[in-house]
Formats: C-alpha cells, sequence, structure tokens
C-alpha cells in the first residue's frame, strides 16, 4: 500500500527545496538546489510520493540509466607439479594446484549493486533493481593428486 512507510509523515507539511526561506524548513536540509522553484514553497502530499520521482509513477525516464557494464568473471591460474620429487616423495605421477576468483571486479557507472542482477531473474521484464542481491565473489582453492 502506498504512503505507509515512515518516510511519509512529513505529508501535508509544506517545505522548500533549497535553503529554508521564509521560515519554512527546507526539504531535508539540501542547501544545494537552485533553478526553477528553488525556494518556493511546496505542500508534500500524496502527488507527491506517486507522482514525478516517485518509484510508483508512470513517470519512469528519472529511473532509466545506462546500465553498461565490464566485469571480470573469472580468473584462475594453475600448475602441475610433474618433477621427480612428486613421485620420490609422495609416490604420485603428479600434483595439480588451482587457484580461482569468480565476480572479482566490476566496471560501471550503473548505480545500483549489480547491472546484471534484477528482482524478476531470467525474465522478459527487466530492470527491475529492488530487493534484490549482487552476485557474490567467491574463491577456490583445488588441489588434485593423481596416482
Amino acid at each position: 500500500m502506498y504512503g505507509t512507510h515512515k518516510d511519509t509523515d512529513i505529508r501535508g507539511q509544506t517545505f522548500v527545496f533549497g535553503p529554508a526561506a521564509n521560515g519554512v524548513r527546507g526539504f531535508h536540509g539540501d542547501p544545494a538546489v537552485a533553478g526553477p522553484g528553488a525556494g518556493t514553497p511546496v505542500i508534500i502530499d500524496q502527488n507527491w510520493f506517486e507522482g514525478d520521482g516517485g518509484a510508483f509513477s508512470d513517470n519512469v525516464t528519472d529511473f532509466i540509466e545506462d546500465a553498461g557494464y565490464t566485469k571480470l568473471r573469472e580468473v584462475s591460474l594453475g600448475y602441475t607439479f610433474t618433477q621427480p620429487w612428486v613421485s620420490r616423495s609422495l609416490g604420485l605421477s603428479s600434483v595439480q594446484l588451482r587457484v580461482a576468483g569468480r565476480n572479482l571486479v566490476t566496471w560501471t557507472h550503473y548505480a545500483g549493486l549489480d547491472p546484471e542482477s534484477q528482482l524478476g531473474g531470467a525474465t522478459l521484464v527487466g530492470g527491475f533493481d529492488w530487493f534484490n542481491n549482487p552476485q557474490t565473489r567467491s574463491f577456490v582453492v583445488t588441489v588434485g593428486l593423481n596416482r
């Protein structure tokens, strides 16, 4: 249900965007607001929460951003030891050692957690970035012993 969150307790109050003016409080104390409408008192009503700038409105262009990214998906390094000491000391033909890291770095201008993650999962409707988790970063060490 819209309008029940603690942030909506300001409904019906008057604020100005920019520094406080004429005894009216500034909205969230933001002194950096400039341009048309700055310093004009505004009543924060239900339309404020559902209209332009609200996440549930028809005005979706405010929430579209470039989700392009480059990701270091996986890096692995492995080596197989076949030296004579392997068979002498361990009685094995070889020892394989591998270290891998996954989802190490993402380069993006995207403001959300992960441009690859979305609320709907693998659906035809994309771009919903609410309450979802980014992909996990993981590290793996593997040792293979061959006889």
